[in-house]
């Protein structure tokens, strides 16, 4: 069951969250949040970020395999807190939105987000996240 929610606080209650962002020109740019229970309190989440966009002739979890194997531009931050992973996404897209300025849809495993992300058309410059809770 989908929930879309805005949050004020934090984010702690999300174990993963998955970011799209489609800039001006057309291309779609994915990011990944996650929390582990493992590393010192400064590591225990993370945000994969990729340069280069989704390949447009794949859907988008096609499209993110492929970036996972194919692409020499991927970068893994390591951070304190859920809220800074988004905004180290949002800000490597030039947006100027925050964390909060965000609508985050509440899926119930990595999985759903694939079947939500199928039926989803991103208009230039709109920012959506998918998150599963902790």
């Amino acid at each position: 069951m989908e929930k879309t929610v805005k949050f004020e606080n934090n984010l702690d209650m999300f174990k993963n969250i998955v970011l799209l962002y489609k800039d001006e020109n057309g291309n779609t740019y994915l990011g990944s949040s996650s929390h582990n229970d493992i590393g010192d309190k400064d590591h225990k989440n993370f945000v994969v970020l990729y340069k280069e966009s989704l390949p447009k002739n794949k859907d988008y979890i096609s499209g993110w395999n492929y970036l996972d194997e194919n692409s020499n531009d991927i970068y893994i931050v390591y951070n304190q807190y859920s809220e800074v992973a988004v905004d180290d996404f949002l800000y490597a897209h030039n947006t100027d939105k925050s964390w909060k300025d965000i609508d985050y849809t509440i899926v119930d495993s990595t999985s759903d987000i694939n079947k939500t992300l199928s039926s989803i058309k991103l208009s230039n410059n709109e920012i959506r996240a998918y998150a599963t809770l902790a």
